[in-house]
């Protein structure tokens, strides 16, 4: 557990696809990562055309119209657990310690 906290720790964007600090990185949370955002998406923008457009190319951020706010939040909760690695590292020594007591 001490190795996977460690790891998470020089690695902390594993899970995240992009993060927050870049410019690009709103449309890169919406297309990839390890739960990408566009699986909390309730309802996606429509173009000019009327089609719907599902993926967040060169829209600068403006990747849903609405977002479901459960699967949102339950999103961010797995993903902040993942990220930390004080979290990650008592998750896995908790399910060590249940395996090996």
């Amino acid at each position: 557990s001490l190795a996977l906290g460690l790891g998470v720790h020089m690695q902390p964007n594993l899970f995240q696809g992009g993060g927050l600090a870049t410019f690009y990185g709103q449309n890169l949370n919406h297309n990839i990562g390890f739960w990408p955002r566009s699986k909390t998406c309730k309802t996606f923008p429509t173009n000019d055309d009327g089609v719907t457009v599902r993926d967040c190319i060169g829209d600068n951020g403006f990747c849903c119209a609405e977002y479901d706010d459960d699967k949102d939040s339950s999103r961010t909760t797995a993903l902040i657990l993942l990220k930390v690695p004080y979290s990650i590292g008592f998750i896995a020594a908790l399910f060590l310690h249940l395996l090996l007591p």
